[in-house]
């Protein structure tokens, strides 16, 4: 697929502007209107009642604005007990139908504004405030074939925002686990391996698939959301792990999918007990543990996907399943021939971490007016005592300006300029000015 560059927008070559000439008047209004600055603010509710959530959601985002004026697109994420369908109708009540992403995040959400109870608000929305701005929103059940799926919901958001054929400054997603590289594949077969993506797979409290994702006109329990942003200026973005390797490292000899069943002929569990010097998993009676609480949080496995100034990347998948069969469940793909590396961190090493991952993005924009933060929920549990901590490093990293943070299951970004990828236990920031 081919991308040319045309005005402030990039066109994909082998669809062509409808004759109307709707893209090129957009690029004209966009060009007449530079002096005037989209806005973007960022709210939070601690209410766990949707109705009265949805309303302060609103009514902070509105503070300094006048009364009537509704957002040209929000994205809304929250615990995954607020996040129903009930949610999904105060939502479009209060937003009145605006363009709406929406998805369930690990415990809550942090902001710059600080909240009782460890710092975590029940749900928190980041609005763009943008008339000559494009936004749309799609959505589709993942299904049998996830790809396809992200296809439709692209098209659809691309659809949606008017700008069929084009390729935004920036696609949002937002997934149910499990399927996130296929995902990302469908989105890229319709905006180029060259657009921005940013996004997080939707979490619930314990891996038991009470996880969301919701558009204004769809609900989804198993789905993708795809929201297409057109802005004037694109956002800096910076994606990273706190994680180093230390030492142990392997060859992949079996797996299916994102089980791992064996390290160079060897179990996984065995391999994995040995490497990080903990007990082996309990596997007796055919019955199976949940590492991702003491475990593999601090102690993942990691390939290295690309370099950045000749160091290696390395991009990490969580363990989250030992089985009894000796093999080991990931939030991520994993495949034979794959050379795996054991890697650890430290509450402190992810702390810095997101405060490194922060400025890196702040440094770069010009007049930052809010952020987004994507941090992983295996990352939080391992600094959960630690939040309000956290929150301050981000705050300072971004100049003490607004940003929403959510905690996902699973983070989608890219290194450099190079093409998006699904890992865990990453961090990512998108700067919007």
């Amino acid at each position: 697929m081919n991308l040319h560059s045309s005005g402030k927008h990039i066109l994909l070559d082998q669809i062509p502007i409808p004759t109307t000439h709707h893209g090129y008047l957009k690029r004209i209004l966009l060009f007449s209107s530079e002096g005037k600055r989209m806005r973007i603010q960022v709210s939070t509710s601690t209410s766990r009642d949707p109705v009265t959530a949805a309303s302060e959601l609103l009514s902070n985002l509105r503070l300094g604005t006048a009364d009537a004026e509704l957002p040209d697109f929000v994205a809304i994420f929250g615990r995954h007990d607020l996040m129903t369908p009930a949610m999904q109708q105060a939502a479009i009540t209060a937003f009145g139908g605006i363009p709406l992403h929406a998805g369930s995040s690990f415990a809550g959400v942090i902001s710059h504004q600080i909240h009782a109870e460890n710092a975590l608000a029940t749900c928190g929305a980041i609005a763009f405030f943008d008339p000559d701005g494009d936004f749309g929103t799609g959505s589709a059940d993942l299904g049998n074939d996830p790809k396809t799926a992200a296809e439709q919901a692209t098209r659809s958001a691309l659809e949606a925002a008017g700008r069929a054929g084009e390729a935004p400054q920036i696609v949002f997603l937002s997934s149910a686990p499990g399927s996130e590289e296929l995902v990302l594949a469908g989105i890229r077969a319709v905006v180029g391996d060259g657009t921005m993506l940013m996004g997080g797979t939707a979490a619930d409290d314990d891996l038991s698939g009470k996880w969301s994702q919701f558009s204004h006109k769809a609900f989804h329990t198993n789905g993708v959301v795809v929201s297409a942003l057109f802005l004037a200026t694109p956002p800096q973005f910076g994606y990273q792990s706190g994680y180093r390797p230390v030492g142990q490292k392997g060859i992949v000899t079996e797996a299916a999918g994102r089980k791992l069943i064996s390290i160079d002929g060897v179990k996984a569990t065995e391999v994995y007990a040995k490497w990080t010097g903990l007990p082996t998993p309990d596997t007796s009676g055919g019955k199976v543990t949940l590492p991702i609480l003491a475990q593999g949080g601090l102690y993942p496995l990691g390939r290295v996907t690309s370099h950045v100034n000749s160091v290696p990347f390395h991009l990490l998948m969580l363990p989250t399943l030992f089985h009894a069969d000796g093999s080991i469940d990931f939030l991520a793909n994993v495949s034979v021939g794959d050379e795996v590396y054991l890697m650890k961190s430290t509450p402190d090493n992810i702390i810095e971490r997101v405060g490194s991952v922060g400025r890196m993005a702040f440094a770069g924009a010009d007049n930052p007016q809010a952020s987004l933060v994507i941090f992983c929920a295996g990352c939080m549990l391992a600094v959960a005592s630690r939040i309000p901590e956290v929150t301050e490093t981000i705050s300072t990293a971004l100049g003490q300006s607004p940003f929403l943070g959510i905690f996902t299951f699973g983070e989608q970004g890219s290194v450099v300029e190079g093409q998006a990828e699904h890992g865990n236990l990453m961090i990512s920031c998108a700067v919007f000015s």
